[in-house]
C-alpha cells in the first residue's frame, strides 16, 4: 500500500488570514494589557442591579477584575524581568508561568522568575486586598491565557488572500495515486476542517459518534416562531481509528478537543464543535440494572491543546490522546514514501527528532519542505530533503513541481487515472 504523510504548520493557514506565531504573541499581549477596561459593563450592571442579585453580581465582578488585573500586571512583571529586550513570545512565556504552576523551578533562571514571583504575588494581594493564594493566581491566569488563545484561533484576523484553489487540485491528484494520505497539523484552527467542508474531503480525525457516550445540550432556535427547543445532542469521542483514505492528525490538540476526566485517573478526549456546548455536557452511565444515567460535567472545561517549546514534549508520551496521536505520526512516517512539510518553522526538536530518525538512512523517502523563506534549515539538512523553493508557499504548490523532487513518476498519475476510468466503463453483462 503506497502512503504520503504531510506535516502543516502555522505557514500553511497564514494566505488564509490565520496568524503566525509572532503576530499572536503581539494580539495576546494586547489582550491581556486591556483586560481590566472590559470589565465597566458588568460593573455598571452590578451597580444598578436589585439587592437580591446585587451581591452576587458584586462578588463576580471583583473576582473579574482581580483576574483582569493579574493578568495585565503579571504581563508587565514578566516583561521587566524576563523580556526586558526582546519581543514578547507567547510559547516562551507559557513555558515560564507553567514552570511556576507545575513546579518546574530547577534551573537558575527558573528558580530567579519564581523568587521575583513570590514578591510580585505579596505585593499584588496587598495591593487589591486580595487573598488568593499564589498557585490560584496562576490556575486563573492559565484559564484565561487559554481561553485568549482559542478565542484568537476561532476565526482569522486577517482578509483572506488565497482560496486554496491550487492546493486542493493538488490534494485531489495526490489522492488518486496514494492509497492513504496522512495529515498532520500542528495547528489548533479549525482551517483544514473548514477547507475540507468546502473541498468536500472525506476524512476520518480519529473522533467517532457511533458508540460515544458523551452528549451536549443544545437550544435551537425556531426562526418562524422564535422559540427554543431543547436537544440532546451526541458528540464525538477519540476511538483512535482512521478509516478513510484521507486522514487528519491534529498533534497539538485542537481549540475545539475537550477532556473529559474519569475515575482513576483516565482522560477521554471528546470534539465539542458547534452547536454542541462544551458549558453542558452529559455522560452516559450504564447501572447495574442497565438502563443509562447520565452525570453532568461539573466545574471549568477548557479546550484541550499545547502551547509552549518546552510544555509539548512533556504530553507526547501522556496515555491519552496525545500518546495515541504520536504513536500514529511515527508509524506513518515509518511506511511514507514522502513527507511534505508545508509551512512548518522546524522549531519542535522531538518532531525534527522523529523525523530524521525516519529519513536519514532511507534512499527511497523523500522530504520536500514548503517554505518560502526557512529561517531554520534542521531537516533540509537531510540528503533525502528537497526545499520547494524561495518564496514558494502552498499557492504555488502543483503535481508537477511536487512529483518533479519526490521522484514521482508521470506514469503513476496516468495509471491511475486508467484504473479509474476502466472502473467507471461498464461491462459487456451490462
Amino acid at each position: 500500500m503506497k502512503e504520503i504523510s504531510f506535516l502543516l504548520g502555522a505557514g500553511f493557514s497564514k494566505p488564509a488570514g490565520y496568524q503566525l506565531g509572532c503576530e499572536l504573541s503581539q494580539q495576546l499581549s494586547d489582550e491581556l494589557k486591556n483586560a481590566r477596561r472590559r470589565c465597566s459593563a458588568l460593573a455598571e450592571i452590578s451597580s444598578q442591579a436589585e439587592d437580591y442579585r446585587k451581591k452576587l453580581l458584586t462578588r463576580r465582578y471583583r473576582e473579574i477584575i482581580e483576574a483582569d488585573s493579574f493578568a495585565e500586571e503579571f504581563l508587565e512583571f514578566y516583561t521587566n524581568i524576563c523580556n526586558a529586550n526582546s519581543q514578547f513570545n507567547y510559547e516562551d512565556f507559557f513555558d515560564d508561568y507553567n514552570s511556576l504552576l507545575n513546579g518546574y523551578t530547577s534551573s537558575t533562571d527558573c528558580k530567579r522568575l519564581a523568587d521575583e514571583f513570590r514578591h510580585f504575588a505579596d505585593e499584588f494581594r496587598r495591593k487589591h486586598n486580595a487573598t488568593t493564594n499564589n498557585l490560584d493566581l496562576l490556575g486563573n491566569f492559565h484559564e484565561k491565557f487559554e481561553q485568549c488563545i482559542a478565542k484568537l484561533l476561532a476565526r482569522p484576523s486577517e482578509p483572506v488572500k488565497s482560496s486554496y484553489g491550487a492546493f486542493d487540485l493538488f490534494l485531489d491528484d495526490v489522492r488518486k495515486i496514494y492509497d492513504k494520505v496522512h495529515v498532520h497539523t500542528l495547528n489548533h484552527d479549525l482551517f483544514f476542517e473548514k477547507l475540507a467542508a468546502d473541498f468536500i474531503w472525506e476524512f476520518s480525525d480519529g473522533f467517532e459518534e457511533a458508540g460515544s457516550h458523551y452528549y451536549s445540550k443544545v437550544e435551537l432556535k425556531n426562526a418562524d416562531e422564535y422559540l427554543h427547543r431543547p436537544i440532546t445532542l451526541r458528540i464525538p469521542q477519540f476511538s483512535n481509528r482512521f478509516n478513510h483514505k484521507l486522514c487528519l492528525y491534529k498533534l497539538h490538540g485542537s481549540i475545539d478537543y475537550y477532556s473529559y476526566r474519569l475515575e482513576k485517573n483516565e482522560v477521554q478526549s471528546i470534539r465539542v464543535s458547534p452547536p454542541a456546548n462544551p458549558e453542558w455536557l452529559l455522560r452516559e452511565v450504564k447501572q447495574e440494572n442497565g438502563e443509562s444515567d447520565y452525570e453532568k460535567r461539573v466545574g471549568k472545561f477548557f479546550p484541550d491543546f499545547l502551547s509552549g517549546l518546552r510544555t509539548k514534549p512533556r504530553h507526547y508520551g501522556l496515555d491519552y490522546y496525545y500518546g495515541q496521536i504520536f504513536n500514529r505520526f511515527e508509524a506513518n512516517l515509518e511506511v511514507s514514501d514522502t513527507l511534505v512539510t508545508i509551512g512548518y518553522g522546524q522549531e519542535d526538536k522531538r518532531i525534527n527528532e522523529l523525523i530524521i530518525e525516519r529519513f536519514r538512512c532511507s534512499s527511497a523517502k523523500k522530504l520536500i519542505v514548503v517554505d518560502p523563506k526557512p529561517k531554520r534549515r534542521t531537516l533540509l539538512g537531510l540528503p533525502c530533503a528537497y526545499h520547494f523553493g524561495e518564496n514558494l508557499g502552498v499557492d504555488d504548490i502543483t503535481f508537477e513541481g511536487i512529483s518533479r523532487l519526490a521522484g514521482w513518476q508521470t506514469t503513476d498519475l496516468e495509471q491511475s487515472l486508467g484504473e479509474l476510468w476502466k472502473i467507471s466503463q461498464p461491462t459487456a453483462a451490462e
